[in-house]
């Protein structure tokens, strides 16, 4: 019965051993992880969330309706001031040209202090469609098609063409509802019969 003791006590003995022993082992191998770049990370993305979580919150039904309104006469203003040129009035053309283009755009449509056109070219422009992208909430940059009639009688020879014009128009926010557009594309242009 001694023997049955001894040998038990000795497996209490090298089990604690090997309990210590792999602790120790266990102590040695973990590095210390650096938690600082992960707890700057979780703060930065918690203030991303709150931010966008606000925004959202923000957005009512009469926001978004006010937003998509503001972003259509943008879009709609454009399309006037672009394509249809009145000789009486295009120092105001220009200045609302500015408030609503980029300077490429500006300058593409507006290229000189004076107007250098001839009185008698006449243009006018009928909006058929106006197709908006979905808005999220967060977007700062939309995109639109416009599809419309655009003519131009010259008067002087008594000609009048018209065109049927598709184009793609990028919008971008530039304040809070303000919006400008900052590209333009021509997708189709067809003589009309």
């Amino acid at each position: 019965m001694d023997k049955r003791y001894l040998l038990f006590g000795s497996g209490l003995v090298v089990l604690a051993g090997v309990t210590v022993l792999n602790l120790w082992a266990m102590n040695q191998t973990n590095d210390p992880v650096d938690v600082a770049p992960l707890h700057e990370q979780i703060r930065e993305l918690n203030e991303d969330n709150t931010l966008l979580t606000e925004r959202l919150e923000r957005m009512e039904p009469e926001q978004v309706a006010a937003e998509r309104e503001a972003i259509t006469n943008v879009a709609y203003e454009f399309i006037q001031l672009a394509y249809n040129r009145d000789f009486n009035q295009y120092e105001e053309e220009r200045a609302a040209g500015r408030a609503i283009m980029n300077d490429e755009l500006y300058d593409r449509f507006f290229p000189a202090d004076q107007i250098e056109a001839n009185e008698e070219i006449e243009t006018d422009v009928i909006m058929n469609h106006l197709y908006l992208e979905d808005k999220e909430p967060t977007a700062d940059v939309l995109y639109a098609v416009a599809d419309f009639h655009h003519i131009i009688d010259d008067t002087e020879i008594d000609r009048q063409e018209e065109r049927d014009v598709l184009v793609s128009i990028t919008i971008e926010k530039t304040g809070e509802n303000e919006w400008m557009v900052n590209d333009l594309s021509l997708i189709q242009s067809e003589v009309s019969e």
